[in-house]
């Protein structure tokens, strides 16, 4: 055998000897691979793109509405599929952009439950993989793309970090726990490039290198980038040529080479960080459903992104959000005052009051939301309970701010356990309008702003508030249907109608103000005859159509117009709780 190796070395020699001017060497060159069939790429019109700070998708500009359903159950019946996105959570939000946070978790009754009856990404503690999750994976981006919707896939290292502190468990050996948001590992790359080669060639997908990886100790910047050339590698290795947007939510790290940046902060969305596209997908807590809107509005306006993020809102304040931010709702954004623990405040303030006093102004906001003590409306907790009042104490608070809006201030309730309102000087002051111990207001006669602040961050701009007009012919109100819209709290909803439809279709940006033109006014509603205690409150929430029946036993409701004269317009005479 050898000999024959000699041989055939000498007439390879020979070969080259004939040629004088031999190739030089070089690499083994590697096999063009056949480019995979254009239906491979699944969704090319909704594939993203940075346009500067704001997103296009198919050339043109791109209005996020982005939705994350976290961190409550979903309603009796319903299974949201957190910490992903199921069917029915994208038809019930309608929005255009869903996120999907993918670990070593299990899918268990005790960790995250909403996938017990598939599993998690593992079978059991791993190695291997769980076909039916990833079947899942690949069904829900699916489900997104028919809805023209974008999927955000984050590297869930919240989990990371848990499981580093021992607190979550992680279905990955201690190495690579260890490792997560620090250094490399081959069960993390492995999981990535699982992701990617599951759903690389949906063109709707972008990838965030990280859930909160800033939180982890020791975090290193080379790990986010090795993140991102893990995910790039495993995007050519799919040979369908889709090249997504890559973001990360370690805003540290954001001017990298990364497409988008992602925060948490508890706070309006102003300006982009590092120069990029800025969204934020989560805060905790969560602000009113008013400040919500107004936050995702001015965000929008300025090309960034502020999803909806569920937060621990229960499902009537989520009907309302998600209606204002699909633009169902005729509501004006206001203008709010950035969050008491914001560090851009400056520390620390001025004592009492610094520039004009708006006391005049929270004064008159305060007679307008009227006399509240002892009142629990739709707070946790009854009469008496602490909880119920703090929650009481908030939700006044709240009622004081909006009322300040409407003088067309900038002003946010509960700020703390205060009131905080600009005054014409750009100075925020801060007053305690509401008694913490009873949820009453506050009488002291002499009550001035406690302290007046200085802001050091984007001053947020006056919203405007204009009175809505009704520019159409209305006939009179002739009927005015009531039904239970919260049971829980015995809460009424009425509609205004005239020859039996409404005034106007919900959504109309005229609609509020068409009803009060044919209404001719405010409407009132009073209880006559009632069989057992029962009260009134009147109207509810600032709607002048809601009312709440305290008590038990059957009442009959009077309800009246000034257009229409004094007889009753109720639908229905008993309202029985």
């Amino acid at each position: 055998m050898k000999r024959l190796i000699l041989s055939l070395g000498l007439v390879a020699l020979a070969a080259c000897s004939i040629n004088p001017k031999p190739k030089p060497p070089g690499p083994t060159p590697t096999p063009t691979p056949e480019p995979p069939p254009v239906s491979a790429v699944k969704y090319p019109e909704l594939e993203l793109r940075t346009d500067g700070i704001s997103l296009t998708r198919g050339g043109l500009p791109f209005l996020a509405f982005g939705a994350v359903q976290c961190c409550m159950d979903a309603p009796e019946g319903e299974n949201w599929r957190w910490p992903l996105a199921s069917a029915s959570w994208m038809d019930y939000t309608k929005a255009n952009l869903f996120h999907f946070r993918i670990m070593s978790w299990y899918g268990d009754a005790e960790h995250e439950s909403a996938w017990a009856d598939v599993g998690g990404p593992y079978l059991g503690n791993g190695p291997d993989f769980n076909p039916a999750f990833w079947n899942s994976v690949v069904e829900l981006t699916n489900d997104a793309g028919k809805r023209k919707a974008n999927v955000e896939v984050a590297l869930d290292t919240w989990y990371c970090k848990t499981c580093q502190w021992g607190t979550q468990p992680c279905a990955w050996p201690q190495e690579d726990i260890d490792a997560c948001g620090r250094r490399p590992s081959a069960g993390q790359e492995r999981l990535i490039r699982k992701y990617v080669s599951e759903i690389g060639c949906f063109a709707n997908v972008i990838w965030l290198t990280d859930n909160e990886g800033g939180e982890i100790q020791g975090t290193k910047r080379e790990w986010y980038d090795w993140v991102r050339n893990v995910i790039r590698d495993e995007e050519q290795k799919t040979g369908c040529g889709v090249v997504h947007l890559v973001g990360t939510n370690n805003t540290d790290f954001c001017d990298g080479p990364f497409d988008y940046c992602v925060t948490h902060d508890r706070n309006a969305l102003l300006e982009p960080i590092a120069g990029k596209h800025t969204a934020n997908n989560e805060r905790n807590p969560g602000f009113s459903v008013d400040e919500e809107f107004s936050n995702f509005k001015r965000a929008r306006d300025r090309g960034l992104n502020y999803w909806y993020w569920r937060a621990e809102q229960k499902k009537p304040e989520m009907d309302q959000t998600l209606a204002l931010f699909r633009g169902e709702s005729s509501v004006v954004p206001g203008c709010f005052a950035p969050p008491a623990e914001d560090p851009k405040w400056v520390v620390p303030p001025q004592a009492g009051s610094v520039g004009d006093s708006m006391k005049p102004q929270v004064d008159a906001a305060k007679a307008a939301v009227g006399d509240r003590c002892g009142f629990i409306g739709p707070c946790e907790g009854g009469p008496g309970e602490p909880e119920g009042h703090h929650c009481q104490q908030n939700v006044t608070l709240g009622l004081i701010a909006a009322e300040l809006r409407k003088q067309n201030l900038c002003a946010s309730g509960p700020w703390a356990d205060a009131v905080a309102v600009r005054n014409p000087q750009g100075l925020w002051q801060e007053f305690h309008a509401v008694a913490f111990g009873t949820g009453c207001m506050s009488t002291d006669p002499g009550q001035n702003p406690k302290n007046t602040w200085s802001y050091g961050g984007t001053a947020p701009a006056p919203g405007p508030s204009p009175s809505p007009t009704c520019s159409v012919d209305v006939p009179t109100v002739d009927e005015i249907a009531c039904k239970l819209h919260q049971a829980t709290n015995h809460i009424y909803d009425c509609t205004p109608k005239a020859n039996g439809r409404p005034i106007l279709l919900e959504g109309n940006p005229e609609r509020e103000a068409c009803e009060a033109k044919s209404c001719g006014g405010t409407p009132t509603f009073s209880i006559t005859q009632p069989e057992q205690s029962l009260t009134l409150v009147s109207p509810w929430r600032d709607n002048p159509y809601q009312f709440q029946l305290k008590g038990s036993g059957t009442a009959q409701v009077h309800c009246t117009c000034p257009a229409a004269g004094a007889r009753d317009l109720c639908n229905s005479t008993a309202f029985t709780q």
